[in-house]
């Protein structure tokens, strides 16, 4: 019942903040060092004509947390969009085949509204693996190529991102994470400066694509969390008063 509340009042508030209004004030996005560097690596890619290898974890459409993937998807249509005039097409891989279709259909779908249908090659999404280790071992040819010149993990990962990501990133090929998964995101902030953490995951495709669908999916977050803060206020309020 609580949920159903929820989802409710979550829809209610974004078809709210969805809808043009120019009285609105512009939203500002605080600043993250990360982010400013995701965009400096996508540059750098285009120049040295490599490809970014996008890996959206192994989560299954049906797992709880599958909302980072989800997230992951929506950066990699931002991605590629921005990417369209490069020597070659973003790589995504997954550990999960639904996932996999989702993003081939995403890069492609991208191409076909820019009419550049053909540019497409085959094999820009693979599936690597249905097991944690399994998944890791098949990226890893993805990961370490030489066509390879940023790797960006967004998704959930387990301990298996240990052996993804590479121990000492260089220049030639930097890496870019964030996952809700907490091993993962220990397994990336001691692996590379370029880690998103909590919330900056689900915030990342507001930063890389202004649409309002992002900027307002945003709004009701903050809002939703206003709200669970103030209900957790009164409800201590009540109990020191004797009321609850």
């Amino acid at each position: 019942m609580i949920g159903a509340a929820i989802l409710i009042l979550s829809t209610g508030f974004l078809l709210i903040f969805i809808r043009p209004n120019k009285k609105r004030a512009s939203i500002s996005l605080r600043r993250i060092p990360a982010v400013e560097n995701l965009r400096r690596l996508l540059g750098a890619s285009m120049e040295e004509g490599t490809r970014m290898h996008f890996s959206l974890g192994r989560a299954h459409p049906g797992d709880p947390n599958y909302a980072s993937t989800l997230a992951g998807l929506n950066s990699l249509e931002s991605i590629t969009r921005s990417t369209l005039t490069a020597d070659q097409t973003p790589v995504a891989t997954s550990g999960d085949g639904a996932t996999s279709l989702l993003s081939e259909d995403v890069v492609r779908a991208v191409y076909r509204r820019e009419s550049t249908m053909d540019r497409v090659p085959a094999g820009n999404s693979q599936l690597t693996g249905l097991s944690p280790m399994a998944f890791a071992a098949g990226s890893l040819p993805v990961i370490s190529s030489p066509d390879t010149g940023a790797n960006i993990f967004l998704g959930h990962f387990g301990v298996e991102s240990g052996l993804m990501v590479p121990s000492e990133p260089t220049r030639e090929k930097e890496t870019f994470a964030g996952s809700d998964s907490l091993p993962a995101q220990a397994v990336f902030y001691s692996s590379t400066e370029n880690t998103l953490f909590g919330e900056e995951t689900f915030a990342l495709p507001a930063y890389l694509d202004g649409k309002r669908s992002n900027t307002a999916s945003l709004m009701v977050q903050d809002l939703l969390r206003l709200m669970v803060i103030f209900g957790m206020l009164i409800g201590v309020i009540l109990v020191i008063a004797g009321v609850l």
